[in-house]
Parts: C-alpha cells; sequence; structure tokens
C-alpha cells in the first residue's frame, strides 16, 4: 500500500444519523495515512515515481444500516517506472510500500479491526495491450509489529464477458446489476471496462465491482448525497448537498425523497455554481419550497437499456490486500509488477484506480469504504508513464489538471459565483454601444457578460469588483446584466437591471417646405418623442421647439 490520505476537518453528513456518519471519519481518512515513506529517494534519474496530489477525492463509506456517506479526501499516490522500454521487453514497475497509523476509534464509535485493505493500480497502453507476468513484495507485513497477510494479485486485458441485461435501482447512490450470459468470473472491487451500451449511462470505463451478488451478476454503484436545500428558478433546480459533490457539468443525476414530488428529478447537471451546488432540469411550474429533503444519487436511472447491450472487459491490474488488521501500526512492503511491454510503439500509463477497505464499527459492523480516484482519461491523467519503442524519456509525474478543479500537484478549489450589485449609467439607448460600468463581487476571471440574453459588445475586467462593458444592441425594455467566471454565473439581483430605450422616429413633418430665411413653424410626428433634447434640420437646430 502507498496511499496516503490527510484527513480534512469535515465529516460525513446524512440526514438521519450524525454521530453514525461522524464516526466513519476515522474510517477511509486513516486506511493510508502516512504510506509515502520512502517515495522521495525513490525516483532514480531514469524513473517517474514523485507522488501526485488528486485533492477532495470522494471516499463513500456504507453503515449496515444501508446508508451511503461521503468523505472528501486528500489522497496521493505513487509509481516508479522506466521511461523507455523496447518493443515486447520485460520490464517492472514499483510500487513504494510504507507506514499507515490505523484508528481505534472515531465519532464516539470503537473501531475494532479493518478487513481487505486493498489498492488497485491501472495499466492502459494507447496502443496494443501491457501484460503482468507476475507480482512480488519485498518482504512480509506487520501491524503492530506482528506479521500479518499481504497478498498481491493481477488480472491482464483480454477476456471479454457478454451481458445479457443491465437493470437501474435507487439503492446506495445507484445501483446497476449487470447479469451475464454465463458464469462471469469476476470479483468484488475489481477494476473493469463495462463498453457497449447503446444507453451511454450503462457504460463504466475503468468501473469498480461493488459487489458480486452471484455468478452471473455483478454491481456497480454511485454515491448518496444529502439535500440540504433545492430552489426552483425559471424551469430549473438548484440542489444544495451537505457535502462537496464533486460533480461536474454533463453529469446524470437522480434525486429521490423529496416532496414535493417535483423536486425528485433525473437530469443532466447545466450548471455548477459551488462546490455543493448543482442544477438540473425541474418542472415549468414553480413547486414552491421543499418540503422533505431527500438524496441525490450519483449514478442516475441511464432508463430502458434498449436493443444494444455491451460487455465487461478485464484490465490489466495489479492488486495489493492485507486480509485483516487491528488499530495501529500497519506496514506494508514495496511491491514489483513485472510486465512485458505491447508489441507495437505505445504509451504505457499507470495509475492509481480505487482503494478500499472495511472497518469494524461498535454498533455498526463492517463498513465497507471506497476511495474513488478521479480520472478523466486512461492515457493522459497517468501517475506516470512508460514510452514503448523509439524514442526518449519524455514521460512526466505531473500530468495535466482532472476536471472539476482538480490538478496533478496544485489543490485548487471552485472560485465563488460572481454577484453583479450595481450598474452606470442604468439605460441607455436600443442601439446599443454605451459603455457600462458593472459593480459586483468576484469578478476576476470573467469568461462572459450579458445584458439579458445577448453577450455585451466587449467588456474589460478592471478589477475583482468592476468591469466595464460595452452594450450590444437590444430591445426596449427592462435586462439583467449577469457575469459568468469560472465560478458559476451571478444570480439575478434588484441591482444588476439595465434599460434599453428605444431611440425617436420621425414620420412626417407638415409643411414640407418654407423660406431659406427659416422661421416657418414645423408640425413633427412621429413615436418616442418625449423628452427630446434636440431638434436639427439637417445640421442646423431648431431655432426653438
Amino acid at each position: 500500500m502507498d496511499v496516503r490520505v490527510r484527513i480534512n476537518r469535515r465529516f460525513f453528513s446524512t440526514r438521519a444519523r450524525r454521530r453514525g456518519v461522524v464516526s466513519a471519519l476515522g474510517i477511509g481518512s486513516s486506511v493510508g495515512a502516512a504510506m509515502l515513506i520512502g517515495l522521495m529517494s525513490a525516483g532514480a534519474a531514469t524513473t517517474n515515481g514523485d507522488p501526485v496530489l488528486w485533492a477532495q477525492t470522494q471516499c463513500v463509506a456504507t453503515l449496515s444500516t444501508g446508508q451511503g456517506i461521503i468523505q472528501n479526501q486528500d489522497v496521493s499516490v505513487a509509481a516508479v517506472v522506466p521511461n523507455n522500454v523496447a518493443v515486447n521487453a520485460a520490464y517492472s514497475a514499483t510500487i513504494p510500500g510504507g507506514t499507515a497509523s490505523l484508528p481505534n476509534s472515531g465519532g464516539g464509535f470503537t473501531i475494532t479491526g479493518f478487513k481487505n485493505v486493498g489498492q488497485t493500480y491501472l495499466f492502459r497502453s494507447s496502443t496494443g495491450t501491457p501484460v503482468i507476468t507476475g507480482t512480488a513484495s519485498s518482504g512480509t507485513a506487520t501491524n503492530n509489529g506482528n506479521p500479518v497477510t499481504f497478498a498481491t494479485s493481477f488480472t491482464n486485458e483480454g477476456t471479454t464477458i457478454p451481458i445479457a441485461s443491465a437493470a437501474w435501482s435507487s439503492a446506495a447512490g445507484g445501483t446497476i446489476t449487470y447479469t451475464t450470459a454465463a458464469a462471469h468470473g469476476l470479483n468484488k472491487s475489481q477494476t473493469i471496462d463495462i463498453l457497449g451500451f447503446g444507453k451511454a449511462g450503462y457504460n463504466a470505463p475503468g468501473g469498480t465491482i461493488a459487489n458480486v451478488p452471484s455468478p452471473t451478476t455483478f454491481t456497480t454503484q454511485g454515491r448518496v448525497l444529502g439535500i440540504q436545500d433545492a430552489v426552483w428558478s425559471g424551469g430549473s433546480i438548484t440542489y444544495t448537498t451537505f457535502a462537496n459533490h464533486q460533480l461536474k457539468v454533463g453529469d446524470n443525476v437522480t434525486t429521490v425523497s423529496n416532496t414535493p414530488t417535483q423536486y425528485n428529478r433525473t437530469g443532466v447537471i447545466s450548471a455548477v455554481p459551488s462546490a455543493t451546488q448543482f442544477t438540473i432540469p425541474g418542472p415549468a411550474a414553480d413547486p414552491g419550497a421543499i418540503g422533505t429533503k431527500g438524496t441525490v444519487a450519483t449514478l442516475a436511472n441511464p432508463g430502458v437499456t434498449g436493443a444494444t447491450i455491451g460487455a465487461a472487459h478485464t484490465l490489466t491490474t495489479a492488486v495489493l490486500t492485507t486480509a485483516t488488521a487491528s488499530p495501529g501500526t500497519l506496514t506494508v512492503p514495496d511491491v514489483t509488477v513485472s510486465m512485458t511491454a505491447p508489441s507495437a510503439n505505445a504509451t504505457v500509463t499507470t495509475y492509481g484506480a480505487v482503494v478500499t477497505t472495511t472497518a469494524v464499527l461498535v454498533p455498526f459492523g463492517d463498513t465497507p469504504t471506497v476511495c474513488r480516484l478521479p480520472h478523466s482519461n486512461a492515457q493522459t491523467d497517468g501517475i506516470s508513464a512508460t514510452l514503448v519503442g523509439a524514442g526518449g524519456p519524455t514521460t512526466t509525474s505531473y500530468p495535466a489538471c482532472r476536471p472539476p478543479d482538480v490538478c496533478a500537484t496544485t489543490t485548487t478549489t471552485l472560485p465563488p459565483a460572481p454577484t453583479v450589485s450595481s450598474v452606470s449609467p442604468t439605460s441607455g439607448s436600443a442601439a446599443g454601444g454605451t459603455s457600462v460600468a458593472i459593480t459586483g463581487t468576484d469578478l476576476t476571471g470573467a469568461t462572459a457578460v450579458s445584458f439579458g440574453a445577448n453577450p455585451a459588445t466587449s467588456f474589460t475586467v478592471n478589477t475583482a469588483t468592476s468591469i466595464t462593458a460595452t452594450a450590444p444592441a437590444g430591445s426596449a425594455g427592462a435586462v439583467d446584466v449577469t457575469v459568468t467566471t469560472p465560478g458559476g454565473t451571478s444570480a439575478i439581483a434588484a441591482g444588476d437591471q439595465y434599460t434599453y430605450v428605444a431611440g425617436p422616429t420621425v414620420t412626417s413633418v407638415s409643411p414640407t417646405s418654407g423660406p431659406a430665411a427659416g422661421g416657418t413653424t414645423v408640425a413633427i410626428t412621429g413615436t418616442d418623442l418625449t423628452g427630446a433634447t434636440a431638434v436639427s434640420f439637417g445640421a442646423n437646430p431648431a431655432t426653438g421647439f
């Protein structure tokens, strides 16, 4: 094991069992603490192996009551791999070991032990298939100075398991049960690809098997988020969760157990105003204030599978497991993963896939916990990589940022949403072109300024509280001026209104002619003439009007 988990001073939250939830803090948060001993000296000149930090990784624990609970943690993983190997050559990756401190209590509950403290590493290749030929530890694992069972195992790509059917339920944050045509041979916590379904929601690249109810069924699960509040506006609902949701625009979620029932929805997230808020389509009419506040299932109901059914595919993984451990110190050895490079030029990416354990709580009993590391692309966001074939050492231990708001070596947070408190002037010509000073908060990094539905002709961010924008053309009447930043779009406020004023028109004059000396009284007919400040005859102002 080489996973380090650093506790953020937050705790799980559910609607019903605050004490039970707090107890789980000691479960997921301490399972890998301080397991990066020796890593800084592990990376030699020809290897990659520096730790990579994932901010706000979600660790999900399940109480014996069936409740799913979440804690946000910082998790870092590491592996040492060669920069360059030949096609079809044998090589090895090293997963450094270390020492963890396992807690004996949490939130007033006693933790009597841990089961199946495990970690999975996944190896993917841009071309061809990497093959693991063996895994070996450099020594034994000890728990409080006493030897404990420490096992290494591996799987390889190449096995395709046809799926006969799939069905979703709202249990445990959304559960999909897959039924295979024959015995699948898969194991709980195994990492696999589920691909080929016509309904995309049933596909799970790099998914983790939650349970294996029978030889021909297995399940995947989402997360349960307790809803703190929900507000309807203009056909959309913005939900506020107790814990940081780590959702992003485009994710599909289901909300359940809310009243009125119009707050129970399945939809694609259209906006993420903050780390604890997300917006999905709602009913056309306002359902009123939310009463009973339910939960969010992050694995939403994909709907009927349709005619196109996919398959499960095994992956190349190395699995490290300590079967049982007592509270105290757990020391595990380095693990060497022996591999054969693909038979074609490729980049083999190594990254941590999932961290699992089960803590035994009093009085809840076995409490499984899974920490899912947020990978977005199997070939570009690994912790390190091996270039196969011709070429020099071009890999890096610090790959690009992972969405949403997580970077390889820098912890970032979603900035607050901007606000607009006033605009000056508050009105201008419907033809556009008026320079408008916008005052508010958190305006830095603005990517858009809108006058109603129309984008500003141009804008300049002066400070975090000031923007100067050029109003676009618009129709007569009031519109809201909004600012969009990476933190979201400003909410509608009384001070953000700007009124387009229609220009006057002249439809006729009478008489239509007069002497060049002037002095003729002329009746002018038109629209929006109220408030006229000037009347001109060509370039010459009227003598009076």
